[in-house]
């Protein structure tokens, strides 16, 4: 059974093996005992982590050291937006009232909110570019055809591309070949000449 003061290696207690000293102590607060890291003969904090995290301050939305006023990039490459708690097109937003920036353009433009089946299609496929004149709404169907035209479009254009290109180079090797083919010839007859 561990005594509050009790002093433990590491390794002991299963924490990283790296030659650090323990204590068995009490928190401050609510009086749970744990193993606290030892720096110059003394426990490192007085206060267990639940304790601690209650004692911090809450900074929420623009009171947080990470606030970039309301507005981040999601990995997809989409803004998305913050909407204050008032606002009429606050029912399009997430649980925490975010909703993406190009279909917030499109609802302002149109005076509505957007329903979900509704899309915004971004024209120039820049996914951060949301001005209005770049925004286009449209179905689900209908988005996905704009997207695969584009895709078909740009498949025939690289495909004959690559067709062509594969023709001039064939082309050279012809002409090449024929070349070599000549200059053996008269190497041959200057031979026999001989």
């Amino acid at each position: 059974m561990l005594k509050i003061g009790d002093l433990a290696w590491d390794r002991d207690i299963g924490k990283s093996n790296n030659r650090q000293r323990f204590v068995w102590t009490p928190c401050n607060v609510c009086g749970k005992c744990r193993w606290v890291l030892l720096r110059y003969g003394k426990p490192l904090s007085e206060r267990c982590n639940s304790c601690s995290a209650k004692a911090r301050p809450k900074r929420f939305g623009n009171k947080s050291p990470n606030w970039k006023g309301g507005r981040y990039k999601e990995p997809q490459g989409y803004i998305r937006v913050l909407l204050p708690q008032g606002d009429p097109f606050v029912v399009m937003g997430d649980k925490m009232n975010y909703v993406k920036e190009h279909r917030l353009v499109m609802a302002k433009n149109i005076n509505r909110c957007l329903h979900p089946w509704e899309h915004v299609h971004h024209k120039n496929g820049i996914k951060d570019d949301n001005r209005i004149e770049n925004l286009k709404l449209t179905s689900a169907s209908l988005h996905i055809t704009e997207h695969n035209k584009g895709y078909i479009d740009g498949f025939a254009k690289g495909y004959m591309d690559g067709v062509n290109s594969t023709i001039q180079e064939v082309l050279k090797e012809v002409r090449l070949l024929r070349f070599q083919n000549t200059e053996m010839r008269k190497q041959i007859e200057d031979y026999c000449k001989k």
